[in-house]
């Protein structure tokens, strides 16, 4: 699987084990005649299959427990990591074992721990008995590689998305992934019977919670899915390389009120983008609350864009009465609230109800950065790459022949083992994630 990192606003140092392999390279049978040899591309697909456990455990000081993972739960699964939660938090919860990553708190204690092996430790190394809820996922996947098409600029990929009921598993997704340095995105995702992801988005339909697409990831939840055969849409050009290590950038919040029955139309040119760096995309929050009478129904507003993944959506129908019948319960209010992220420049919002829709949108930036410097990337990231803007993250993302397994910052600070971990550094607290 891929590994990714972010750490915001710092200049970094990180350490990879592999260098990154050029998708064409050059033989040469003899000095004069040389060739050039082309190499397929490849997707990773994978089948991976949570299974979950809870349970309440009392250690004396002293004491611990191990945990174990089961047996796959078919044939081509492999385990892939195991993640261990803790609630609540305590610094006297010492959890060992091999390839172990963490994610701890602003205190230190740890939240959640991670292992590629197939058991750990958890101890109380305090004084006093401890009672915690653990929560243990294990992770197991199953990993295929699928040749993309260079012969046309668009093309379709079939994934099957079998029945969700499968032994003792308690989720299973399937994630289509594509390195960065590809030249290929995903565009679209369409359901067995021809319904596309943006028609379900503008239907409102709980589906869209099962499905997130990104411009190199897609990722499809079974467990609420209805099987068959799903077409990924892929474009192919050299405008869909991305750098694997890049800054991103949240600039600004953009406010805007879309009347009744009118359109709001963002084209990317309502605001500046820096020379050197690139549009990403936006996160955009939409929401309204709707008063109806018996016999209205709550109607629904449409966001729409090439690519539109949804991080939330809510809506509710709430009756309005008085206790004694004296205000009879003929009113009603729909709230709505859509928050997505749009990975393309130009979306819509459209407002089909009878009141004003307000819509908050950041735009997201990225420039590539970094030098690869003896398997090791440098970047150095200046204060006028963090300024003019409410976050600046440094994110590398890797194919799966390399992996981050360090971080050193310009003080000699090392950082490894870390995964959505806020940290003490410098004046502020900073996000580090290894994943």
């Amino acid at each position: 699987m891929r590994r990714n990192l972010a750490v915001l606003l710092a200049v970094l140092a990180i350490t990879v084990s592999a260098v990154v392999l050029a998708m064409q390279y050059q033989v040469s049978p003899n000095v004069n005649s040389p060739s050039t040899i082309n190499q397929p591309y490849y997707a990773i697909l994978e089948y991976i299959d949570y299974i979950n456990t809870t349970k309440a455990i009392t250690l004396a000081p002293g004491q611990s427990i191990t945990i174990q993972a089961p047996l796959p739960p078919g044939p081509g699964y492999v385990l892939d990591y195991i993640e261990v939660s803790i609630n609540p938090p305590s610094p006297a919860v010492l959890i060992s074992g091999s390839n172990l990553m963490y994610s701890k708190n602003e205190i230190g204690a740890i939240v959640s721990a991670y292992t590629t092996s197939d058991s750990l430790s958890i101890a109380n190394t305090g004084n006093q008995p401890l009672n915690e809820t653990i929560s243990v996922t294990y992770v197991f996947v199953n990993e295929e590689y699928v040749a993309l098409n260079t012969s046309t600029s668009s093309f379709t990929l079939s994934i099957s998305v079998p029945d969700s009921t499968m032994q003792y598993v308690t989720q299973q997704v399937i994630m289509l992934s594509i390195p960065n340095y590809m030249p290929f995105e995903i565009a679209s995702v369409s359901l067995p019977n021809g319904t596309t992801l943006s028609q379900l988005i503008s239907s409102w339909s709980p589906l869209v919670n099962y499905i997130k697409i990104e411009p190199k990831y897609m990722e499809l939840t079974a467990n609420g899915l209805p099987p068959g055969q799903y077409q990924v849409t892929i474009n192919y050009g050299g405008e869909y390389v991305m750098p694997s290590a890049m800054l991103v950038k949240g600039t600004e919040f953009l406010n805007y009120t879309v009347n009744p029955g009118q359109t709001l139309e963002i084209t990317g040119s309502e605001f500046g983008v820096p020379p050197g760096w690139n549009l990403l995309g936006y996160i955009v929050v939409v929401y309204t609350v709707q008063p109806l009478v018996v016999g209205q129904q709550p109607g629904h507003f449409e966001v729409i864009a090439n690519r539109v993944s949804p991080a939330y959506l809510y809506s509710d129908l709430i009756q309005v009465s008085g206790i004694s019948y004296l205000l009879p319960p003929f009113i009603r209010f729909a709230p709505m609230i859509g928050i997505y992220i749009v990975y393309d420049r130009y979306f819509e919002i459209v407002d089909n109800l009878n009141v004003p829709l307000v819509v908050t949108f950041m735009p997201i930036i990225y420039k590539p950065i970094g030098q690869w410097v003896n398997g090791n990337l440098e970047a150095t990231v200046s204060d006028a790459d963090v300024s003019n803007g409410l976050w600046t993250a440094l994110v590398v993302q890797l194919p799966e022949i390399a992996h981050i397994y360090k971080i050193v910052t310009p003080s000699g600070t090392v950082y490894t083992g870390l995964v959505n971990s806020e940290i003490p550094w410098g004046s502020a607290e900073r996000l580090v994630s290894i994943s």
